[in-house]
């Protein structure tokens, strides 16, 4: 990795922690420019790649004109909100893990916070960005496996609180390579 490049970029009164995480997004876009790509409406799509050495995938979320309201994607074995969803709030804040109830979700508890590279921001072009790398097999949540069919859910909300959602939908998702 060539840190310099992205070094350069940040201001220098940045700290050392907030170029570390400069970096550690940059790589991760570059490293989703050769993965999958989806459509999940008008305004959204995500990027994602699985890397089985690490037995992760990493996904990046990108939509336009959204800047005051909650983002989410999620796995579910049926297509209904009842699995595990990754949720962003507010961009500078660090995206979550969430339990999805059907009517509700409630945050995972610390143990179950496993995300790597989490970030939600609003990128140079006004787009809201969430980045995470999630681990493919987690115990007691939707197991992602390379081939096998599930759900990948998407919802906006309608602002920064997690609440009801303006858009959502329930897409099949057969992850590949």
């Amino acid at each position: 990795m060539h840190s310099s490049q992205y070094v350069g970029a940040a201001s220098a009164s940045a700290s050392a922690e907030s170029i570390t995480i400069r970096i550690r997004t940059s790589v991760l876009s570059r490293q989703l420019e050769h993965g999958q790509h989806l459509e999940l409406s008008d305004d959204c799509t995500l990027a994602y790649r699985v890397f089985d050495v690490s037995s992760t995938i990493s996904m990046e979320l990108t939509c336009e004109g959204i800047d005051e309201e909650w983002v989410g994607v999620g796995f579910s074995k049926t297509g209904s909100m009842f699995g595990e969803a990754v949720l962003g709030s507010m961009p500078g804040q660090q995206p979550l893990k969430y339990a999805l109830l059907g009517n509700s979700v409630e945050k995972m508890p610390e143990f179950k916070q496993t995300l790597k590279n989490a970030s939600l921001e609003i990128d140079a072009s006004g787009r809201t960005v969430m980045k995470f790398t999630k681990m493919l097999k987690e115990e007691d949540e939707v197991e992602i496996m390379l081939g096998e069919g599930l759900f990948l859910l998407y919802a906006r909300g309608t602002s920064t609180t997690l609440g009801c959602h303006a858009e959502r939908s329930a897409i099949p998702f057969t992850p590949t390579k």
